[in-house]
């Protein structure tokens, strides 16, 4: 996929906006836009239709590097490719934010999930979810971990089958000081 300098430069500000905007720019350190966005990833693109015959473009872009280091994103768009980023979704294998936790596995962290606010509650979020969890089990991979940024977002998590994670009777949190929710795939 080739991205235009102007259309690389507007996803990365974004990016960057929104992480000082949430304060956990130490816990997204890991991720690179440039490393996820590199030269010979596996892409693939499948057609999502709606109930309201409304038709939406999946779109995932898999990467791994020299030192296998794992990366992805899934982007969802309206039905043609250059139309509107209705939601995203990035994914890496033992993510910055869990860097204090000593994991006995191999550990994906989703450091970036948004839906756009026309397209919420239609389920593209639980759509995102089951394809990473489905890129994760290819990989081997038995958990993924994630940090809601408020309580909305944790019921809703909640209801995806993620739980708390807990260390010494608390909930463990990143170094931005988000609680970590994590889901044991089968």
């Amino acid at each position: 996929m080739n991205l235009n300098n102007k259309t690389f430069k507007k996803i990365k500000e974004l990016f960057q906006r929104t992480i000082q905007k949430r304060k956990i720019k130490k816990a997204l350190n890991s991720v690179s836009f440039e490393n996820i966005l590199s030269e010979n990833p596996l892409r693939y693109t499948r057609t999502l239709k709606f109930l309201n015959g409304e038709h939406i473009t999946q779109i995932t872009q898999i990467e791994k590097d020299k030192q296998g280091k794992f990366s992805a994103i899934i982007r969802l768009r309206q039905k043609e490719e250059n139309k509107n980023l209705v939601g995203e979704l990035t994914i890496v294998s033992n993510p910055n934010f869990l860097s204090k936790i000593n994991f006995r596995e191999k550990v994906f962290g989703i450091n970036w999930i948004n839906v756009e606010l026309p397209y919420k509650k239609r389920g593209l979020l639980k759509q995102m979810l089951a394809e990473c969890e489905n890129i994760a089990k290819k990989e081997g991979v038995n958990t993924i971990a994630l940090c809601p940024i408020n309580t909305k977002a944790q019921r809703i998590y909640k209801k995806l089958g993620f739980i708390f994670l807990i260390l010494d009777k608390k909930i463990a949190k990143s170094p931005g000081d988000l609680p970590i929710m994590i889901k044991k795939l089968n």
